[in-house]
């Protein structure tokens, strides 16, 4: 069972944002979910908002996430796993490569 319930739950969760715990950019280039939406919206497409900002090019991590954001309008995200993901239709195989990661490397630690 997901973490989460639905997209309104995110409203509800600034006290993570306030920890420093939101998802908000692409690390691997620094591209806030805000300017992504920004651009996706003004240009008509992520395409665009990726040959601007390189988002999801590196690792992959903030591929669902800007999915889930452009879905709900929300920029400050939770951290979320392959099932929260999963629950809104939105594939996460970077996600899931690193939970298989962390999964072995608890059971050799």
């Amino acid at each position: 069972m997901s973490q989460l319930a639905d997209a309104g739950e995110y409203r509800d969760r600034s006290w993570e944002a306030k920890q420093g715990l939101a998802v908000t950019k692409c690390i691997c280039f620094d591209a806030e979910f805000a300017t992504i939406r920004r651009i996706a919206l003004s240009e008509g497409s992520l395409l665009a908002a990726h040959k601007q900002t390189g988002f999801g090019a590196r690792c992959g991590l903030c591929v669902p996430y800007i999915q889930f954001m452009m879905r709900t309008a929300e920029t400050d995200l939770p951290v979320m796993w392959s099932s929260d993901f999963e629950d809104h239709g939105i594939p996460a195989p970077a996600i899931v490569k690193l939970e298989k990661f962390l999964e072995q490397a608890s059971k050799t630690s």
